[in-house]
């Protein structure tokens, strides 16, 4: 399994745990673990998070091997969760690193304090390696931008008479986004539970104005 977050400034954090399994990445056993904002831009306290939450679920099956995108503040992090999990001698736990000008060949990969391999030792690996890096990145990424673009509708909304939380909810759910909410005709809004036709047309004129 490896794991990665994404966020602006600490607002719409999301991690999220890519798994690679006999000898190829499981899409089915992708996760994305929505942050707290409180977390704001701390990566080992997101890290922690997620990794509690992960471990919580037991219907998961245990990995190997933990791979984090990072350093050894990182890495030592993880294994003392880990040790605290109980889960030591189960699972080992590396980290990656970009090396300088984020050229590929300069990664690094952490096994323990006292051990670090370079691209040289085992390229077949390091590929793996970088992919699945890379990979969890492309994934906290996306579930990050979907994030951002849902608090921006949910941000607009709000902006409607007659419009709270609850309905904003109702009508992201049943529209999946502010640009269908706001070319929608009277009688496809009053379709939306709590949608009233009053409601309907002041949300209508709101967007067309």
């Amino acid at each position: 399994e490896c794991y990665d977050t994404s966020h602006n400034h600490g607002i719409s954090a999301v991690a999220s745990m890519v798994v690679y399994s006999h000898g190829k990445v499981d899409h089915k056993l992708y996760r994305r673990y929505n942050l707290p904002d409180s977390i704001g831009g701390d990566d080992l306290m997101a890290l922690e998070v997620v990794l509690r939450r992960r471990f919580a679920n037991q219907e998961l099956e245990l990995p190997d091997v933990i791979l984090i995108d990072g350093g050894r503040l990182q890495l030592n992090l993880a294994k003392k969760l880990m040790d605290e999990l109980r889960f030591h001698d189960k699972i080992s736990v590396i980290a990656i690193y970009k090396g300088e000008n984020r050229n590929p060949e300069l990664d690094k990969i952490i096994v323990n304090s006292m051990l670090e391999l370079s691209f040289r030792d085992s390229p077949p690996i390091f590929r793996l390696l970088q992919h699945l890096r890379d990979e969890a990145h492309r994934f906290a990424i996306t579930g990050h931008r979907k994030k951002q673009v849902d608090r921006m509708g949910y941000s607009k909304l709000a902006d409607i008479p007659g419009i709270g939380a609850k309905k904003s909810k109702a009508l992201m759910a049943f529209f999946g986004s502010v640009q269908s909410i706001a070319v929608a005709k009277i009688d496809e809004l009053q379709q939306v539970s709590g949608i009233g036709h009053d409601l309907a047309v002041v949300i209508h004129e709101f967007f067309n104005n």
